[in-house]
Order: structure tokens, then sequence, then C-alpha cells
């Protein structure tokens, strides 16, 4: 696996923690706002991952066809849930 891998992966699990400590606590970003930069924040590791894996030469053709899925796939439900969240506030 290459460095730059490893350094997202280690990124994810370190959000991961830091997620399950502020249940733990009780700490909740409730807005709108507060949801969608944390799911972004979440996320922005994620879409970097697949994209590095679709751009990478020495991965087959299959995994980069399933990343780009899952990438385009992901970047869609993230908007549309934005939007959908923001009908139903100001709707």
């Amino acid at each position: 696996m290459k460095i730059k891998y490893k350094i997202i992966l280690v990124i994810l699990i370190i959000e991961y923690f830091v997620l399950w400590y502020m249940n733990k606590t009780g700490i909740h970003l409730d807005s709108w706002i507060g949801n969608a930069l944390g799911a972004l924040v979440l996320l922005a590791p994620i879409f970097v991952l697949l994209y590095l894996i679709m751009r990478d030469e020495d991965i087959s053709m299959k995994f980069k066809f399933l990343a780009k899925i899952i990438f385009w796939f992901l970047l869609v439900c993230y908007i549309a849930g934005g939007i959908g969240k923001a009908i139903a506030l100001y709707g």
C-alpha cells in the first residue's frame, strides 16, 4: 500500500476516534450548517482516497471503476441530502 493511502487511512481513523469521543462526552452539532460541515470534514478524506485510486496506474480497471462509482454516488448523496434538508427547513 502506498504511503499516501496509509496517511489518508490514518486520518480516517483519527476522525473516527474524535467523533466517538465527542459522542461519549455529549458534544453534538444540531444545526444544519454544523451537520453539513461535519459530514464534509468526514467525507473529505474518503473523497481524496477514492480520487487517488481512480488516478492510480497500479490499480486494476475494475477497482478504478468501482472507486469512480462510489465517489460519484457519495458526492450526489451529499449534495442531494443538503438540498433536501434545505427544502425541508425552508420549504
